[in-house]
């Protein structure tokens, strides 16, 4: 089984979803059905940071559209894990 799992420091898992194949459409629908709740759920004072493992679905075009209607920022040096600023 495959599962994409959003975790929180303080908080732990606040999003886990069962997935048969990773894409950009999914990771995408994955974002524009969950951010808002998940950062609503984390009430983080310090901002809106994420970090995925840079899968290069998730740094597709329809993801990354996705994440800056998200009003995420890309900030991640090539080859690292992804990690994202949202406002």
């Amino acid at each position: 089984m495959r599962v994409v799992v959003a975790i929180s420091y303080g908080k732990g898992v606040i999003a886990c979803e069962p997935y048969e194949r990773m894409c950009g459409a999914y990771f995408a629908d994955f974002i524009d059905r969950n951010f808002n709740r998940m950062f609503e759920e984390v009430n983080k004072e310090r901002g809106k940071n994420f970090m995925h493992d840079s899968d290069p679905s998730q740094n597709s075009a329809i993801a990354k559209r996705v994440m800056f209607w998200a009003q995420c920022t890309d900030t991640h040096p090539p080859g690292m894990l992804a990690r994202h600023s949202c406002y």
